[in-house]
């Protein structure tokens, strides 16, 4: 709870520290790793980030948001194929996340 009012209030530093603890607590729950990248991305830098979904993606190569995050960083940083093939293997594992691509301002380079 305290880590989604973080989120609301965008005190990413909070949200870092909570979601860090998460990922300690049951680093087998793919959405603590996600939240502790989305809160470095904005407290930190892209790079720990990105760093953080690699890590991620070694222990859930399923998880279609964890490809689809990573997909939106490689576009940010001008990796655009490499960011059209991470974004291919999110929507192949979830294609209900199109509809999100098509609005994302990340990902514009892919489209």
């Amino acid at each position: 709870m305290r880590l989604e009012i973080y989120r609301d209030k965008q005190k990413w530093d909070g949200m870092v520290e909570i979601a860090q603890l998460l990922v300690e607590a049951s680093p087998d729950t793919p959405k603590h790793w996600i939240d502790l990248a989305w809160g470095q991305r904005r407290a930190i830098d892209l790079q720990t980030a990105e760093k953080t979904l690699k890590e991620a993606l070694g222990r859930f190569p399923y998880e279609a948001v964890i490809h689809y995050n990573l997909a939106c960083y490689s576009c940010v940083s001008g990796r655009i194929d490499e960011g059209k093939a991470q974004l291919e293997t999110a929507l192949r594992l979830d294609p209900n996340l199109k509809a999100t691509a098509l609005d994302d301002e990340d990902l514009i380079g892919v489209w």
